[in-house]
């Protein structure tokens, strides 16, 4: 009898093994179970706080943070979710507080973007003249140097309630 037949006759249509890697399993979400502080990691969408998850190795934050992204998309209170976990963009040195600043001011920038491509109309009426030319600054200040290889990293870090994160492609690089 192989593995796969046996599977096969418990009811699995694939591998539920196949993977230990959260980032790569197609159906965390069918089975995932949430742990005890997911509420509170996940908070109040209304009332938005920060939240950092330190834990050890093989615990489960990935896959903690997959189910945030996935609930950011469906649940009826959409919100934001950004996955900072990319420092590439800090080469071989440690980067400074104000630098992790910016590098998530530039991640926040591209998802309001992201929101305004995704509902123009819905956005027009929730932006006035203050909040446009925050956005312009913001927009020429920390966007304007961006690679295409760069935009489309903090592209894929963004997922909000229209998922533009990963349709979105850019020209070539500079």
């Amino acid at each position: 009898m192989t593995g796969t037949s046996i599977m096969s006759r418990a009811g699995f249509t694939s591998d539920p093994f196949a993977t230990w890697d959260s980032d790569r399993e197609e159906y965390l979400a069918d089975y995932f179970v949430p742990p005890p502080y997911f509420p509170s990691v996940l908070g109040d969408p209304t009332a938005p706080e920060p939240t950092i998850v330190f834990s050890p190795r093989g615990t489960g934050k990935s896959a903690l943070r997959r189910m945030l992204e996935v609930k950011s998309v469906s649940d009826s209170v959409p919100y934001l979710a950004i996955a900072y976990m990319d420092f590439e963009w800090a080469g071989s040195g440690t980067p400074s507080v104000e630098e992790h600043h910016v590098e998530i001011a530039r991640l926040v920038a591209l998802a309001i973007l992201s929101e305004i491509e995704a509902e123009p109309t819905e956005a027009s009426f929730h932006i006035n003249d203050y909040d446009r030319g925050v956005l312009k600054t913001a927009t020429t200040a920390l966007l304007s140097t961006l690679t295409a290889t760069q935009f489309r990293a903090a592209m894929g870090s963004i997922k909000n309630r229209h998922d533009k994160a990963n349709d979105w492609d850019c020209c070539t690089d500079r």
